[in-house]
């Protein structure tokens, strides 16, 4: 995918629910910065191969990484092979939590509005921004976003800032309230993982270890991995035994 100086600076101003009823086309359309609200964050769209009755959103927070083509090019693919809608919020690496929770809101109210099941949104990350689902997912001071699924790429583990040190990560799953929701964490080789791997049990924590050429496998991994990923993804959100 080729981006102009043009294409990456200019902005389209949209509603939610013009993002759920195209009227232009939607070929080039995730090379723009979408303006919901000047107050919130811009985002990325990227449309399935059918976008007529769009009712299964994606809610992507990305990690503190300089996307490249090739990122995006994979989430474009991950939205056609599991034929959901994703909007990716827009971020570099000074984006506070707040702002992010604060777009995030009010597009899943948005949602809503529209008539989109509050269990066809799912919510994902990859990173910090697996993190900050995980934490809004955890945190009682974080409401009006009812989480039923949600698919983190190997969320921060040592952050200083982060509640997901390995040493905090148990009593966060153990006070976790399920509840019909659901969590899918994807992760390379890290021992770390390894350890919550082995002492999770319960029903409502799905982890799959996969090798990943980097640590930013949207960024840098081969085809195989991400077919392999896009299958696990697929087929957990189709398991109608979660949610």
């Amino acid at each position: 995918m080729s981006q102009t100086n043009n294409e990456i600076s200019y902005k389209l101003y949209k509603t939610v629910r013009e993002i759920l009823h195209p009227t232009i086309s939607k070929k080039n359309i995730s090379n723009y910065n979408i303006v919901i609200d000047e107050k919130l964050l811009a985002v990325k769209v990227f449309y399935p191969k059918r976008v007529t009755n769009m009712k299964k959103i994606v809610l992507f927070v990305q990690g503190n990484v300089t996307p490249s083509d090739k990122y995006y090019d994979n989430i474009s693919q991950l939205s056609k092979k599991t034929e959901q809608l994703i909007i990716l919020l827009n971020i570099d690496k000074k984006t506070s939590f707040k702002i992010k929770y604060m777009t995030l809101k009010y597009i899943y109210k948005e949602l809503i509005k529209e008539q989109i099941d509050e269990q066809n949104i799912t919510f994902m990350g990859d990173d910090i921004g697996a993190s900050n689902i995980l934490n809004i997912l955890c945190n009682k001071n974080y409401k009006g976003l009812n989480i039923y699924r949600s698919i983190l790429f190997y969320p921060v583990m040592k952050s200083k800032n982060d509640t997901l040190k390995s040493k905090n990560f148990f009593k966060i799953t153990e006070g976790f309230k399920l509840q019909n929701r659901s969590i899918l964490i994807i992760y390379g080789n890290n021992d770390e993982y390894y350890e919550i791997e082995k002492k999770i049990s319960k029903e409502n924590v799905k982890i799959t270890r996969i090798s990943f050429a980097t640590n930013n496998f949207l960024d840098g991994s081969d085809k195989e991995t991400l077919e392999d990923c896009y299958k696990i993804i697929n087929n957990y959100l189709k398991d109608k035994n979660y949610v």
